[in-house]
């Protein structure tokens, strides 16, 4: 139905196009020729709370999960593995929560002076074991969160946490600039395998609309920092929480200039460069063979490098769900992750870093997936290490 996808394209993506003279001032700002020095200080600035003796670095909080962008996203990447079981995960690791919580939309672990955080984190893990059709066996590990609220209240009943971990950000612009039209017709209901565009192409569900609207939200929800798209000063707090509102200050603490700095850095973070080894090889054939191609597909560019993804969203099954949809995703729909970089990536894939590497992160793909899966348990050893190198070498 052209029409109906043409107008799916217009709506998901009109904020991608709009005119010169409706662009917002943050936006106008981030030209060729900005001074990225200046917006990788801020993605890398430890913000403090305010008042501050320089008002520059303040704002932080009052509640908060990290005190700047690198602590979550290192030199732009992923956040770092799990802890071992009984540890507390890293600020990279955030638990957001379903409608309802007295904490709003995602529990705080970190508080200015005379606050409490909202709750402790603690981790332990459930093994999953999977065999292959030739004997040999992987143990996988599913995430167990114990949540101790330090208000001594107990969690609503029935409340779904979602652990997220923070995902790289290299190669955004790339993806942004990927014409709607391109990704739109991705889209495909064949074989058992239905990819539908979300509400963006940003963030693990598709629900981000702009890269603006990713950055703009984190800063509010993850640092606490009032911005020209998230003017809250009290970020995350909620009207059940009176110190925190009572602590927020009461101006803006990221001005447009200091937005727009930030996301031109954020835009420059080239894509990952793939490694030359594998690209063509036995590896790749397999890897298109056992299906995995159909939604990790090359045929989708990126500007002059390959994303590894339709962009779309795909029903993942039961074992990935999620119980926080944002934007048009259902609990079991993700958009399917970019695969470039991934040989740089080391102990935490998957939207919730349960996957030490690409082995485990295939064996939990469940839904429209599950046939690839199987087909993956299915090979020898050795052609399951030549698919596996394939994807060592993106």
């Amino acid at each position: 139905m052209p029409g109906v996808r043409a107008g799916l394209a217009a709506c998901l993506f009109l904020t991608l196009s709009l005119p010169a003279a409706a662009q917002p001032s943050w936006r106008a700002a981030s030209h060729e020729g900005l001074d990225l020095a200046a917006g990788q200080a801020l993605f890398e600035r430890n913000w403090v709370g305010a008042p501050a003796s320089t008002r520059a670095s303040s704002g932080l909080g009052p509640l908060y999960n990290a005190r700047s962008c690198a602590a979550c996203h290192p030199a732009g990447g992923a956040g770092a593995a799990l802890p071992a079981e009984g540890g507390v995960p890293g600020a990279a690791l955030v638990v957001m929560l379903g409608e309802g919580s007295r904490f709003g939309a995602q529990l705080q672990t970190a508080a200015l002076g005379g606050l409490r955080p909202e709750a402790r984190i603690e981790l332990r893990f459930e093994e999953v074991p999977v065999r292959y059709a030739d004997g040999s066996e992987v143990r996988l590990r599913r995430p167990r969160f114990t949540i101790t609220p330090e208000d001594g209240l107990p969690l609503e009943e029935g409340l779904r946490l979602s652990p997220r971990l923070a995902p790289a950000l290299h190669g955004m612009a790339a993806l942004e600039a990927v014409p709607a039209s391109a990704i739109i017709a991705q889209a495909h209901d064949g074989d058992g395998v239905r990819g539908v565009a979300g509400a963006g192409r940003f963030g693990l569900q598709g629900g981000g609309a702009t890269l603006e609207t990713q950055i703009g939200r984190a800063l509010s929800i993850d640092l606490g920092l009032a911005n020209p798209l998230f003017p809250e000063p009290a970020g995350d707090c909620t009207p059940h929480q009176r110190d925190c509102l009572a602590a927020a200050p009461r101006r803006a603490e990221l001005e447009p200039t200091a937005f727009g700095l930030l996301v031109a850095y954020v835009r420059s973070l080239a894509p990952p460069p793939a490694r030359a080894d594998g690209q063509d090889g036995a590896g790749r054939r397999l890897f298109e063979a056992t299906g995995c191609a159909t939604c990790h597909t090359p045929a989708l560019r990126a500007g002059d490098a390959l994303p590894w993804s339709d962009l779309l969203l795909h029903d993942m099954g039961e074992d990935l769900a999620d119980f926080t949809p944002r934007g048009a995703a259902l609990p079991t729909r993700w958009r399917t992750a970019p695969l470039w970089g991934l040989g740089e990536r080391r102990g935490a894939l998957l939207h919730d870093g349960r996957a030490r590497d690409a082995e485990e992160a295939i064996l939990w793909h469940g839904g429209e997936a599950r046939p690839a899966r199987e087909r993956f348990r299915a090979l020898p050893a050795r052609d399951r290490r030549s698919l596996l190198d394939f994807l060592d070498s993106l």
